[in-house]
């Protein structure tokens, strides 16, 4: 049996899913939220990624809060949804 690591990675959202990142194989784990938004990740590594976490802020996410993120500059322009598509969606991981 040789190192546990992160494999794939798939993102879905209310309005579509991103991904797999990656090889499909292993052990499948999800975790889902209904209120909230992601606001950060947080890993462990070596020589690959050993483990992979998410920050959640809990709640309604404000109007305001979602038009200011449809705003935003994507750092990933090829994998972004249209930006006025943004304020609606509600991601959580898989």
């Amino acid at each position: 049996m040789g190192p546990t690591a992160v494999r794939s990675l798939t993102f879905h959202t209310n309005r579509r899913r991103y991904g797999p990142y990656g090889d499909e194989y292993g052990t499948y784990f999800s975790t889902s939220f209904a209120d909230g938004r992601v606001v950060g990740f947080h890993g462990r590594e070596g020589w690959y990624i050993d483990g992979i976490g998410v920050h959640v802020q809990q709640g309604k996410v404000p109007r305001s809060l979602r038009a200011a993120a449809s705003r935003s500059p994507s750092p990933a322009p090829r994998s972004d949804p249209d930006p006025s598509d943004v304020d609606e969606e509600v991601p959580y991981a898989a």
